[in-house]
């Protein structure tokens, strides 16, 4: 870290430096370093006085800037598109620990540390990566909105990205860029609002190689509705006029620039309908993005808290009209449908037929449902847990998760 008498004459030279703005116009039509630069060395700085770091092709800029919409007094740190569009922000650094009013400074500082901090010394960002070292360490916006810092003095000189998806240290913040690794460390946090970059309640993840959105940490859609976002996350690193945002409502957007209109174009969002989010229906309720109350209970069940079902809030789920087991109990069966066995308690169990299925799931009241696959060496499945994330598919569809189950219900339950 910086010691009092670095901070001491670091903020003399930033004295000096406001005094010199003056005269800026004046130096720089003699001297070539006012032109736009994309890289600070050891011991230099920006300050938020419109001083800002242009990438070499000039796609994007870094510097400080306040969000479209706040009042302006909160500073934040970020990279945002230079030659597009200067609102667009794909990065920031202290998201949560904003300066207030205009008195910060990015600093790679001549023991060797990057941060932000305001002219007191009070740190607001950090990439901690270690100081005082015989080094010489620069910091470069890259063309691809990449910030990359750097010790030409070391072997393997990267010391920390922007783009870093590959330690489980993500530095990202709620964008995906052409470019970024989309690997197993992959991890997109929304912002809190439109003019708040703080971390929101969403995020975008990996979980057995697939992507999916949380909330809070929990599942939130763990199925797209279209095949084609999961293709276009794996064409982005091809397509430099697009970009993937893990939005505040929710909403994972694939976004690109039209050239011709100038502006951004909305090209798909998931969760593409209310289906596609986890649960929506609760336990034991059924999901159909093609009725017109897009949510049901299984038949035997009733929706659990019958005023919030009928004002459109299905996330209590359905709940049997009898919680009586017996030998008698009957099974109905569900074609063309899928459900979460993730983190059910699935009990494979080798039989003949389905009948012996059937059997096997009545020689117990954990038993809850079942799921014969005549395909797979004749296995079936006791299902022991509560069906979770019900999704009903028309008949003959292909999609590649349909299949059937058939419930446990009392035989009283359902009139035979």
């Amino acid at each position: 870290m910086r010691t009092s008498a670095n901070i001491r004459r670091w903020s003399s030279n930033c004295r000096l430096s406001s005094m010199l703005i003056l005269y800026m116009p004046l130096l720089c039509s003699f001297y070539a370093y006012c032109e736009a630069r994309d890289t600070l060395k050891q011991g230099e700085w920006i300050s938020d006085n419109g001083e800002t770091l242009v990438s070499a092709g000039g796609r994007f800029e870094f510097g400080f800037f306040s969000p479209t919409g706040s009042s302006g007094n909160k500073r934040y740190v970020g990279i945002w598109y230079h030659e597009w569009d200067n609102r667009t922000v794909v990065w920031v650094a202290n998201r949560d620990s904003p300066i207030i009013n205009a008195n910060g400074v990015f600093n790679l500082t001549e023991d060797g540390e990057l941060m932000v901090l305001d002219t007191t010394g009070k740190v607001y960002w950090s990439t901690n990566i270690g100081s005082s070292c015989p080094c010489n360490r620069t910091v470069t916006l890259t063309n691809s909105g990449n910030l990359v810092y750097e010790d030409y003095g070391v072997l393997n000189n990267i010391l920390w990205e922007s783009f870093n998806t590959s330690t489980g240290s993500d530095t990202s913040t709620d964008t995906l860029l052409p470019g970024m690794d989309q690997n197993m460390y992959l991890y997109l946090t929304s912002w809190k609002g439109s003019d708040d970059p703080g971390k929101g309640s969403f995020s975008l993840g990996k979980y057995r190689s697939s992507n999916k959105i949380y909330k809070g940490g929990n599942i939130y859609c763990d199925r797209f509705s279209s095949d084609q976002m999961d293709a276009k996350l794996g064409n982005l690193s091809r397509d430099f006029t697009a970009r993937v945002v893990m939005g505040f409502s929710g909403k994972l957007e694939y976004w690109r620039w039209d050239v011709k209109g100038m502006n951004w174009s909305l090209i798909m969002a998931e969760p593409g309908n209310k289906c596609a989010v986890y649960n929506y229906c609760g336990n034991y309720g059924v999901c159909n993005p093609d009725n017109n109350l897009v949510c049901k209970c299984l038949p035997g069940f009733k929706p659990n808290a019958p005023e919030k079902w009928h004002s459109g809030d299905f996330s209590n789920g359905c709940a049997r009209n009898s919680m009586s087991c017996g030998e008698n109990d009957m099974f109905f069966p569900v074609h063309a449908m899928s459900w979460d066995d993730k983190d059910s308690n699935l009990k494979r169990v080798p039989v003949k037929d389905e009948s012996a299925c059937k059997t096997e799931c009545l020689k117990s009241c954990d038993c809850r449902s079942y799921s014969y696959d005549n395909d797979t060496n004749n296995n079936c499945y006791i299902v022991t847990q509560d069906l979770l994330d019900l999704q009903e598919y028309a008949e003959g569809s292909n999609s590649f998760s349909v299949q059937s189950i058939s419930v446990r219900v009392a035989i009283s339950d359902i009139g035979f």
